[in-house]
């Protein structure tokens, strides 16, 4: 049974299927190219790329206030942030490296692979 007054949960689905086709389709053609996923990609790499360099700069100027707010969230939040910390520090450790090179290469092919001729089709 649904509860007055609230959306369905599909009407919510369909709601936010079609806001994100609105904020990826940037021609309005009503399909998803290439283009429209690229342009889409640099549009949000530049704020999140702000925002790791303004959350630098907080955490160089007040690293100690940093700290001590993870530590009362471990405080206030139990089990799960135990095992947060664990995961983040044996990824910075271990996986960070591994990740990195692969998506440096990533990167690589898929410029080169911009770079092609396009291919005919038949």
């Amino acid at each position: 049974a649904r509860l007055s007054g609230l959306p369905s949960l599909a009407s919510a689905r369909d709601r936010a299927g079609a806001a994100l086709l609105r904020a990826v389709d940037r021609d309005r053609d009503g399909e998803v190219s290439l283009e429209d996923l690229e342009r889409c990609v640099a549009s949000i790499g530049r704020p999140v790329a702000g925002g790791a360099r303004a959350a630098a700069a907080l955490w160089s100027r007040h690293s100690d206030e940093c700290l001590a707010a993870a530590g009362a969230a471990g405080l206030l939040y139990g089990g799960p942030f135990a095992y947060s910390v664990l995961f983040v520090r044996a990824f910075t450790g271990v996986g960070w490296a591994a990740v990195r090179g692969v998506l440096s290469r990533l990167r690589e092919a898929y410029r080169r692979a911009k770079e092609l001729p396009p291919r005919e089709t038949e």
